[in-house]
């Protein structure tokens, strides 16, 4: 199967073989089909499993305080529901593809590397905030061009991280 996704991967880096680097396309590439797994599976959990509807977790047995709120339970929005299998979903999809497709040269155990995939990615996450919430309240221009020079940032943060730290 690796070897079939490599091809595949392969066929479009042809043209752009003089530019840019085998590695570094297969990792835009996964970084690419990373985000439409995340989007498609974000749409289908919306639509179809929540069905719109806010999402019920019975915290009864769970509680730790005796708040009434752990006690009642959660009510969980089906946008963040949603969020949630879809980061869960895309994150074992972008490890897989960076550990099999990606990065094959590694010699850290797979256990390690996970744990360290999910460090970076849990960086990601905050850098991602903390650079929106500082271009959006200090930055004066449009929201969009905004996102898309933290999005750039934060994927050249990770590729180097995972290059030098997760799969090395």
């Amino acid at each position: 199967m690796r070897k079939r996704v490599t091809a595949f991967i392969n066929f479009f880096h042809f043209p752009f073989l003089q530019f840019i680097p085998s590695v570094t396309f297969r990792y835009l590439f996964c970084g690419v089909s990373t985000v439409v797994v995340d989007l498609i599976v974000y749409y289908i959990s919306f639509h179809y499993i929540f069905d719109g509807n806010n999402f019920f977790i019975n915290t009864q047995s769970l509680a730790v305080f005796n708040s009434k709120i752990i006690d009642q339970g959660i009510t969980v929005t089906p946008k963040i529901a949603a969020l949630g299998i879809s980061m869960i979903a895309s994150f074992i999809w972008g490890f897989t593809l960076n550990k099999y497709v990606v990065f094959t040269e590694s010699k850290i155990k797979g256990r390690i590397q996970l744990f360290r995939y999910g460090l970076i990615a849990a960086t990601c996450i905050v850098l991602n905030f903390l650079l929106m919430k500082y271009f959006m309240n200090f930055l004066d221009f449009l929201p969009t061009v905004k996102r898309f020079f933290i999005t750039v940032f934060v994927a050249v943060y990770s590729y180097l991280i995972q290059r030098r730290f997760t799969f090395k």
